[in-house]
């Protein structure tokens, strides 16, 4: 039972630790990454949140036009939207 709960608890850094990241970004491309990450992190947990970042991510991604950010960014709301069922919406 303490190993469960060491482990549980011991997750909840990251996510701690990315919006913190994401908060003081100092630049458009790091923040683009930690959005990323923040996506993939909140995937399975918190849906809204990981679509909202995913989205602000690719909104960044478009605004710099940065192609290897735009990559990123749409593969990140295709796999949300894969995981959601929205198989449509993914393409």
């Amino acid at each position: 039972m303490f190993i469960a709960q060491h482990l549980a608890w011991g997750q909840v850094a990251p996510l701690d630790s990315i919006d913190q990241v994401v908060k003081n970004a100092a630049t458009d491309s790091v923040k683009i990454v930690a959005l990323i990450e923040k996506a993939r992190l909140y995937a399975h947990r918190q849906y809204d949140v990981a679509r909202k970042a995913a989205d602000e991510a690719t909104a960044l991604a478009e605004t710099n036009d940065w192609a290897w950010a735009k990559l990123d960014a749409y593969h990140r709301q295709s796999w949300l939207s894969t995981i959601r069922g929205d198989y449509t919406g993914a393409l």
